[in-house]
């Protein structure tokens, strides 16, 4: 999941600091993680995890953090 830069603000957000990472994909997960805020990352995760089925958790990652879903 570390590889790909849409899962890092997931991953900040349930807590993960440390990643194994691909060295292809280091740059890309280094500038993701740059712009990650926390708070931001961990709201984003709360609301992944209270998704109800993977379909509404796949359109909410797509999204980003900082984006709400429409309602």
């Amino acid at each position: 999941m570390a590889n790909n830069p849409a899962y890092i603000p997931f991953l900040l957000g349930i807590g993960i600091r440390e990643m194994s990472i691909d060295p292809v994909y280091f740059v890309k997960t280094h500038e993701s993680i740059g712009r990650t805020v926390i708070s931001e990352a961990a709201a984003f995760a709360e609301e992944l995890l209270s998704c109800n089925d993977i379909r509404s958790a796949t359109e909410r990652l797509k999204k980003g953090p900082g984006k709400k879903k429409r309602r």
